[in-house]
């Protein structure tokens, strides 16, 4: 084991960071077996060696620091040491590294002679000391008192950690489908009702706020791939309304008053995370997006999109614009997203929207839309097979305006254009060959009567 494994663990590269916990778990596993070959220890003797002890005790010190990149780089080594599945490390009790974690770190309460960076720094490394548990599938491992400790822990911190509370419901949401998915028959039973009050959604019969319902798509996709386990479960309002969007079990008309009953209050409200995008989104593009993906006939992305960005954010307050910016760019990102869905995303409002506020008439919004023009403009390059249906949607399509770029003051649809291949090139002059060259127009009728009186009226002055 080499000091400069625990040094990489802090550096601003993910790649540096994973080299340097696989080298130290290859060090670790290695002296283990040395020492058993050696005559001092036996294969699951349930002993640590003095060098995986010192490891282990660095390496739960390091969920505390704040230098560099420390923090996520010994969570990975800690969770790589203690994973479940793959690690060979012996005589590692889970409910001793939880009280270890809470030990090594310093107390939260205000009097306790510790300044404000070290409380905050050992909150988050209370946090990642979870996330570390969880992610190294031990939980069903905990005993009743560390898992109601843990649980309590979370709890606090939601209620009353405003700053970092989308972290601390993420933690409790892989918690729950920890808890749900692999968790003793015990825990389902003791452990998971206070996960649930932890979230706020025990007994609260009100509409689930964004935190709220991030929990309960998450827990519900747990639920939904292990249902038996989750059938003596009480699963609370919020996990029961959506568990039927996860499953796949939904229609056009049950989309929409989904949409209006539990995406209409998050809208409502004031995001806690702006500028930044709330996890919540993502959650619900990837429950929509595998429903449209299994059946592309029925529309359903196009119920979802129209019922909540369309109708909810292309208008004022600019916050909510600034949100529909930045879901549109996170949905042209995504790998599952398909040409024939460009159309339904560039809809009525929002297309209106981006041509209106390409000026500087709101400073934060106005970079926004030109940030989102930006990378509309490269996705040329990142994804080409998107690239016609976007210009499409842009200029000739339902939507759009021929001269967008002149209306932007954007090169978007002409640095799209020069991405083209041949094939894309002569589809988009057809397109626009359609809309300029029109074929003659026979006359109407009242056209024809028109002419007709016209060339009589003619004669009779000639």
């Amino acid at each position: 084991m080499s000091l400069e494994h625990f040094q990489r663990l802090s550096s601003p590269s993910a790649e540096a960071r994973s080299s340097a916990a696989a080298g130290l778990y290859t060090s670790l596993i290695s002296d283990a077996r040395e020492n058993n070959s050696s005559g001092g220890g036996e294969q699951g003797s349930g002993r640590l060696t003095a060098n995986a002890a010192y490891a282990l005790k660095r390496l739960v010190k390091g969920l505390g620091s704040s230098r560099l990149a420390a923090r996520q780089g010994f969570a990975t080594a800690l969770a790589l040491l203690l994973d479940s599945q793959a690690s060979e490390l012996d005589g590692v009790d889970v409910n001793d590294v939880w009280k270890a974690v809470h030990r090594l770190m310093p107390s939260m309460g205000s009097g306790s002679g510790v300044n404000r960076q070290e409380r905050r720094d050992g909150l988050l490394g209370r946090v990642f000391g979870v996330l570390v548990l969880v992610e190294a599938g031990r939980v069903p491992e905990l005993d009743a008192e560390c898992a109601e400790h843990v649980v309590q822990f979370l709890a606090d911190v939601v209620e009353n950690k405003k700053v970092i509370r989308v972290l601390a419901y993420r933690v409790l949401a892989r918690l729950g489908q920890a808890i749900v998915s692999s968790g003793t028959k015990q825990q389902r039973a003791d452990v998971w009702p206070k996960v649930l009050r932890a979230a706020g959604l025990g007994d609260a019969d009100e509409a689930a706020n964004a935190h709220q319902l991030y929990f309960a798509l998450s827990v519900a996709s747990a639920v939904a791939e292990h249902e038996k386990k989750a059938a003596k479960v009480k699963l609370g309002r919020a996990v029961e309304q959506v568990l039927p969007l996860v499953r796949g079990d939904v229609n056009k008309q049950q989309l929409e008053a989904l949409c209006g009953e539990l995406v209409a209050p998050i809208v409502a409200e004031s995001f806690e995370s702006h500028p930044q995008v709330h996890p919540v989104w993502d959650a619900l593009f990837d429950a929509v997006f595998a429903l449209h993906t299994s059946n592309r006939s029925a529309g359903l992305l196009a119920t979802f999109w129209n019922a909540t960005v369309d109708a909810k954010l292309c208008d004022l307050p600019h916050s909510r614009m600034y949100l529909a910016c930045q879901l549109l760019q996170r949905v042209l990102a995504r790998a599952d997203l398909e040409a024939a869905d460009v159309a339904v995303v560039f809809s009525a409002r929002l297309s209106t929207m981006l041509r209106h506020n390409s000026w500087p008439k709101n400073k934060q919004l106005f970079q926004c839309v030109r940030q989102t023009l930006t990378s509309i403009g490269n996705l040329g390059r990142s994804r080409p097979d998107l690239a016609l249906s976007v210009v499409e949607a842009l200029t000739v399509g339902e939507h759009g305006d021929k001269s967008f770029d002149s209306i932007t003051h954007t090169r978007t649809v002409r640095t799209l254009v020069s991405s083209f291949d041949a094939a894309s090139r002569l589809a988009y002059v057809g397109k626009l060959q359609a809309m300029f060259v029109s074929p003659p127009v026979e006359p109407t009728q009242h056209q024809q009567g028109a002419e007709e009186s016209k060339a009589e009226s003619s004669d009779s002055d000639s």
